[in-house]
């Protein structure tokens, strides 16, 4: 059985809060305040924050897909080079330490009325990932010629309710000499996760599709090396999937019914995991892939995984499929009907 990936505290964490104010802003000028989607610029650096969302991630390491269960505040941000020098933009989202010179800070805004940066800030933390990556996040450093732009995510946590924001952009960031502070009115929104498709449906994967064409109970038949042609002893949940290759590179289909150490297929039902059926390394199922294949650009795979069947008063399970076993990272999400029926069994099986 393939037991689901969670994510443990070494996998995402909140940062640190260290110094609040840095001593080389204190004498400095007013910080430029603006809101969500207007440009600033400072130092040759023009920043726009766009509106942000709320949500699940999915962060990929390696071969590897890990869900985070609590959901995290996202900031979408864009920059640009404005400049006649070249900027190299080196992100920060590593840092355990928030400091308001070098790293972007979120805090409450003490009000219209207040001193723009507060010596004393109200922080919501911000979100590390001690591995991995989430998609849109910049991760190493990016050299930006003049008239040249890029887009970054900032995570932090979800504040608590309804609140009015300041978002500090450091100097580190973009050559000036004070933060650029953006005002973002927050309002609680539901949490967008990642997308789950139907029977039917193909789940894009950077050209390669997969998709799920079918779904049913029944009895497989085996050819076992020594005991020669056989039939599963119960009948099997059999969970039938087609890969396409659209992309103009060729991919390696690896399905790995009976590796041991390789994370496949998986069902869920609310809360529950149903066994994964591995049948010996001297078995083989009739119509299942049997050993890795090479994809060249315009074919398609079809194969199916097995699984103990689900409780009669099942209707329908959550199936996820690796694309690392076919050269892409992340996670097929399909929701796939169950419907519980006495399945006859062969005439080999009947005595």
């Amino acid at each position: 059985m393939d037991v689901r990936s969670r994510p443990d505290s070494s996998i995402v964490s909140t940062t640190l809060v260290a110094v609040m104010l840095a001593a080389a802003l204190v004498g400095c000028d007013k910080p430029l305040i603006g809101v969500v989607g207007t440009a600033q610029t400072a130092g040759g650096i023009e920043f726009t924050v766009s509106d942000y969302d709320v949500r699940y991630l999915e962060i990929n390491d390696g071969d590897n897909t890990y869900e985070y269960p609590r959901p995290v505040l996202r900031l979408p941000i864009s920059i640009k080079n404005v400049d006649e020098k070249s900027f190299i933009y080196s992100p920060s989202h590593s840092s355990l330490q928030m400091t308001e010179a070098a790293t972007p800070i979120l805090y409450l805004d003490p009000g219209a009325e207040a001193d723009l940066p507060p010596v004393n800030k109200n922080l919501i933390s911000g979100v590390v990932l001690d591995k991995g990556s989430v998609e849109g996040q910049i991760v190493n450093a990016t050299t930006l010629a003049k008239g040249e732009s890029a887009q970054d995510v900032l995570l932090f946590e979800v504040p608590d309710g309804p609140q009015k924001l300041i978002l500090s952009i450091p100097p580190a960031m973009h050559r000036g000499k004070m933060p650029l502070l953006f005002r973002i009115d927050y309002k609680p929104v539901e949490p967008k996760g990642p997308k789950v498709y139907a029977l039917g449906q193909a789940q894009d994967f950077n050209g390669v599709t997969f998709s799920v064409t079918g779904a049913e109970l029944d009895y497989v038949k085996t050819q076992d090396a020594a005991q020669g042609e056989g039939f599963s002893s119960d009948p099997l949940f059999k969970v039938s999937y087609e890969i396409k290759n659209g992309s103009a590179e060729a991919i390696r289909f690896e399905p790995g019914h009976k590796a041991i150490n390789l994370r496949g297929a998986a069902i869920y039902g609310a809360d529950t995991a149903y066994n994964r059926v591995k049948f010996a390394a001297t078995t083989t199922v009739a119509g299942q892939a049997d050993g890795a294949v090479t994809l060249e650009p315009g074919k398609s795979v079809t194969d199916f995984v097995l699984f103990e069947a689900p409780p009669k008063e099942i209707t329908q399970v959550s199936f996820e499929y690796p694309g690392s076993l076919f050269g892409r990272t992340g996670l097929a999400r399909f929701n796939v009907p169950f419907e519980w029926k006495d399945v006859p069994k062969p005439k080999e099986l009947q005595k």
